[in-house]
Formats: C-alpha cells, sequence, structure tokens
C-alpha cells in the first residue's frame, strides 16, 4: 500500500492601489469642500435653456446648499463675470415649497441658510438666481423667461448611458422609451421583458428630473409612473418602499388605479395624476444595471504596487520546499482617486495518491508592463453594454465597407454639378435685348474679319497694282 500523506498549499496575497487625486475639465472650477466642479457661462439664456444647456454637458445648474457653496460659487465663479447668474431654484406649483433641481427643498426659516434678498421671494415667479451687492450674494426670484447668465455644476466623473437611452443626473440610472401608446400592463411587460423596470421617480430629484425632460420632449399627452394601487393603496410597482410621491392637488380619485404624468404645453414640470391602468399611455423602462461612471479628465501617472507572495510545501515521503516572491511595480494612467485594499487567504488540503522520488522544481513568473491611457471606470474593469456581442475583425471591416457604400455619392449627380452644366433661364425682355446685341456684335466682329482676309495685301487695291518710283 502506497504511503499517502496530506499536501497543504498557503496563498496570500495583498494589493494596495495608490491614490490619485481628481480634479476638473479645463475651464471648470473644482470646490473641494463638495468634490464639484464648476463654471460660469456669460450667454444670455432663459432658465429652461440653462438647464437645458447644463444637461447637454452632464451637468446641473448650479445648486448650491449651504452658505459655503454659495460663497465658493460667489468668490470663485460668478464674481470675477457678472452680478446675475441663474440657479436650479424652482417652484413647480404655487403651493409647492421652493426646491433646487435636484429636489433639495429651499428652507428660508432656517437661520443659517436664510439667503433670500429682502423682498423675495416674488409671488408669480417661480425661478431663482443668485445677485451680488457689494460682494454680498443672496438669492432673488424672476420670472423665467427673463435671460440672464448661468453656472453650471457637475462631478469629476461622467454618467454614461449606452446610446438610445438617456441618462438621470441624480445617480446611476439610465432611461428608454419602449411603448408609444400602451396599457400599463403592457408597458410592465416590455420592460421586464427586457430585464428592466417600468418608470419609477422614487424621489424629489428624479421626479423633478423626469418632468422637466417630458416637457422639452413633449411628444405625449400621458407617460405611465410605476405607482400602482393595490389592495386600496398605491406602491410602486417593482414592490420597493419609499414615501415619496408627487400628486398633483385632488389627485388621485377612487376610480383611477395607476398613476402617470400628465404633460401639457408651456409647462416645465409636471406633478401626478390618476389613470386607469387600462388606459393608454407612453412607456418608459429604468435600469441601473449597464451604467458607467468615466473620469471626465486624464491625471498624471501615478505608481501601483503588487507584492505577491507564494510558499508551497509538499510532503511524498521526502519532503520538498519550495519558496517563490515576486515584487512588481507597476505604472500606470489614472484618472481618479482610488483606494482599495484586499487580502485574500486561501488554504486548502488535497491527497497525493503516487509515491514517486523527490524532485525540485523551479518555476518562473513573466511579467508583462503595459501602459494604459483613457478613462479609468470605476464600477468594473471594462465597459460594458447589456446584449454586447463581439465581431471579428473581418465583420467589422465588412461593417466598415458596407457604410462607406451606403455613404459614397456619385458627384455627377449633385446639384451643385447640375447647375454648372445648365444654364439659368431668364424670361424678362432685357435680357432678350441684350443677348440679342451681343450676338449681332459677334457676328459683325466675325464679318470685318473675314473681310480682311479678302482684300489684297501686297499692294494692290481692286486688282490695280501701286508702283513705286525709286529715284
Amino acid at each position: 500500500m502506497n504511503k499517502v500523506t496530506p499536501a497543504i498549499v498557503l496563498l496570500s496575497a495583498y494589493l494596495r492601489v495608490a491614490k490619485v487625486a481628481a480634479s476638473c475639465s479645463t475651464g471648470w472650477t473644482l470646490n473641494s469642500g463638495n468634490g464639484l466642479c464648476y463654471k460660469f457661462f456669460t450667454t444670455l439664456k432663459i432658465h429652461n435653456d440653462a438647464i437645458n444647456y447644463c444637461y447637454t454637458l452632464d451637468a446641473l445648474l448650479a445648486t448650491p446648499k449651504d452658505l459655503g457653496e454659495v460663497d465658493f460659487i460667489a468668490n470663485n465663479v460668478i464674481s470675477a463675470y457678472g452680478q446675475y447668474a441663474w440657479m436650479g431654484l424652482v417652484k413647480r406649483t404655487d403651493v409647492e415649497s421652493w426646491k433646487f433641481f435636484d429636489g433639495f427643498t429651499f428652507d428660508s426659516g432656517q437661520a443659517s441658510w436664510n439667503l433670500w434678498r429682502a423682498g423675495f421671494p416674488s409671488a408669480g415667479q417661480r425661478c431663482g438666481h443668485l445677485k451680488g451687492e457689494d460682494m454680498n450674494y443672496k438669492f432673488q426670484t424672476s420670472p423665467c423667461d427673463y435671460a440672464y447668465k448661468f453656472v453650471c455644476q457637475k462631478k469629476t466623473t461622467a454618467h454614461v448611458c449606452p446610446s438610445t437611452w438617456f441618462r438621470s443626473p441624480f445617480g446611476s440610472i439610465c432611461y428608454k422609451q419602449y411603448g408609444l401608446s400602451s396599457t400599463f400592463q403592457e408597458t410592465v411587460n416590455l420592460c421586464n421583458d427586457d430585464g428592466t423596470d417600468i418608470l419609477m421617480p422614487r424621489h424629489s430629484g428624479e421626479d423633478m428630473f423626469l418632468s422637466w425632460y417630458f416637457s422639452q420632449n413633449h411628444q405625449y399627452e400621458k407617460v405611465w409612473i410605476g405607482y400602482q394601487e393595490q389592495n386600496n393603496v398605491f406602491s410602486w410597482q417593482s414592490g420597493a418602499e419609499t414615501t415619496f410621491t408627487s400628486w398633483e392637488d385632488g389627485e388621485p380619485d377612487s376610480i383611477e388605479d395607476c398613476a402617470a404624468y400628465a404633460l401639457s404645453a408651456g409647462n416645465s414640470y409636471h406633478k401626478w395624476f390618476g389613470l386607469q391602468c387600462s388606459q393608454p399611455a407612453a412607456g418608459y423602462c429604468q435600469d441601473t444595471n449597464f451604467y458607467t461612471w468615466v473620469a471626465s479628465t486624464t491625471h498624471e501617472s501615478t505608481t501601483n504596487e503588487i507584492t505577491t507572495e507564494v510558499t508551497t510545501k509538499v510532503t511524498t515521503g521526502v519532503t520538498t520546499e519550495v519558496t517563490t516572491e515576486t515584487t512588481t511595480e507597476v505604472t500606470t494612467q489614472a484618472t481618479t482617486e482610488v483606494t482599495t485594499e484586499a487580502t485574500t487567504e486561501v488554504t486548502s488540503t488535497s491527497v497525493i495518491t503516487e509515491t514517486t522520488p523527490a524532485t525540485s522544481s523551479t518555476s518562473s513568473l513573466n511579467i508583462i508592463t503595459t501602459t494604459v491611457s483613457g478613462s479609468l471606470n470605476n464600477t468594473c474593469a471594462c465597459f460594458c453594454l447589456k446584449n454586447h456581442t463581439n465581431i471579428t475583425a473581418e465583420e467589422l471591416e465588412e461593417k466598415i465597407s458596407q457604410i462607406k457604400n451606403n455613404l459614397t455619392v456619385d458627384a455627377k449627380s449633385l446639384t451643385s454639378a447640375i447647375r454648372l452644366l445648365t444654364s439659368a433661364y431668364d424670361p424678362r425682355a432685357s435680357s432678350q435685348n441684350i443677348g440679342s446685341v451681343g450676338i449681332a456684335v459677334l457676328v459683325s466682329i466675325g464679318c470685318f474679319l473675314l473681310v480682311l482676309d479678302c482684300v489684297p495685301t501686297n499692294g494692290c487695291i481692286l486688282g490695280k497694282k501701286k508702283t513705286f518710283n525709286v529715284n
């Protein structure tokens, strides 16, 4: 019987990633207190257009929530350019409180946060801006169709959604339209079939953004919200728990068992209305599974130190001990501030069932150092999209060739080429007269030249030779 002894393998690893200081894109100013980047724009825009412009930059109209943020914006962003600047401060209805665009309620009753200028807010004015007097900036209100300069704010990382989806500036949510005119349950089924959820604005910031977004894309009268009555109680379709609601006054009534945005022209923000679940409305889905955050700027290089220590101890009648220590230093490019510590310890026991002479071997580890350029993804090691399929180089070349063929245009068929070969018709009598005179002049010149060719040039005129006396 062969002697059987256990083999014990112990592996420990330690990974340390150096810290990288975050910064803002060129032209933006970093507030180290809250980690946000700000930029002042001198172009005059109405409040809604300012919100839309900031959104195209993956940013928000500035929403300063304390005295420190107001002072930073005033002293570092606005002061060098002007005294007025739109902020993301709105009042959606006459009875609703003033709120920032991210849903934060502006509570002027707090002593430390009483930043309304004397006499404000004014009745009937629903948009807020900062105004400075003697370097003292406070909030005022104005009609939303006034044109002011404005300040945008954004994070040091950019929120990216796949194409055909639009993003929420308040987190990791991507949205997409799925149904043009479907019932509530049909919309739920469409979303679930694709592994997503029906639209569910579960806090004030999401609700403010979605109601504004639909007002900018006013194609439908109603948009489903995943909020449904079950057993006489409204709850989120996904079962999520939240106390947030945004019903219009008097909504819902006793016969309406689902919720929807009711959109109206000329209104930038919309509240929830009750709607029968069997009625048609536009359907939107949301997903948090395939977004990524990418760094907005490129930073200086840093050093990642990776230390791996492997100890293997094997007993097979004769003991062989092999110890390998490997230390690798890798220099890469990074774009965000990341600190990661991980310790892994694995102990396994196996049985060796054969007896052989003890041998000693040396294994080598090939280290490949690479330099990676581009953006750092904090969520995963690669940018992954749902239902993504890799294609070969040959397939890619074929697709590129097809695109080139589709984009190729026959130059002879262009209107510019046709115009070069076509004379413009002019029905005016003056144009006809000018053309006739021109033809007559050209014919006269031709006849004159023809006559000159027929006249002798050797001194003979009309057949008579002229003689000269040389004496």
